[in-house]
């Protein structure tokens, strides 16, 4: 009898237990699907120095690590020499979220994103 009434009580428990998971996770994914924050974008930034002779697969591995998570490729250039600029190119037309910049470019880049940071600048 004691065994009996010891065991409905675990299983009870239990069943509580994931009931309650169960409407907490479902909590979470409505919420997150009615309520969309717009969380800041981040950026993969690659700096592509002069003379790097495996220029597009040093970027394609950039596109597989990164894209999974939803950030943006800003590409640097150092100094690159035409071919592999014409290499990057071509890359940024097949990827739409790759960005090519000049130092020059970038640094106007990281400055227009700072100043709309919610900390200030």
């Amino acid at each position: 009898m004691f065994q009996s009434i010891l065991l409905d009580s675990v299983i009870l428990f239990l069943l509580i237990y994931a009931l309650l998971d169960i409407f907490t996770h479902l909590a979470e994914m409505v919420s997150r699907y009615f309520l969309k924050e717009d969380k800041p974008k981040g950026y993969y930034t690659l700096l592509l120095e002069p003379q790097t002779s495996s220029v597009e697969s040093q970027i394609r591995r950039a596109v597989r690590e990164a894209k999974p998570n939803g950030t943006d490729i800003v590409l640097v250039d150092l100094g690159m020499a035409e071919e592999e600029q014409e290499i990057v190119q071509k890359l940024c037309k097949e990827y739409d979220f790759l960005r090519l910049f000049s130092m020059e470019e970038y640094f106007q880049f990281v400055e227009e994103k700072s100043c709309c940071s919610p900390w200030g600048n």
